[in-house]
């Protein structure tokens, strides 16, 4: 996936996370509205969840690129 902040305009995700026993952990459900990748694009820092579309989705994205533009 390219780096951005996504914002849900349509269908849900989950944010998941693996565990110490490699097992997934559901950390939320996101849903229209909802946003996620924030902290990448300002820190760039790794990720520290996995968000997994858990219906067909509608995203929009604001590039790093585009971020770092307008700030």
């Amino acid at each position: 996936m390219i780096h951005g902040e996504y914002l849900i305009e349509d269908g849900e995700a989950e944010v998941v996370c693996r565990t110490p026993r490699g097992t997934t952990r559901l950390l939320a459900r996101l849903r229209p509205g909802a946003y996620f990748g924030e902290i990448a694009i300002i820190t760039g820092g790794e990720r520290i969840a996995d968000v997994v579309a858990a219906t067909p989705m509608v995203l929009r994205r604001l590039a790093k690129d585009d971020y770092a533009h307008l700030v």
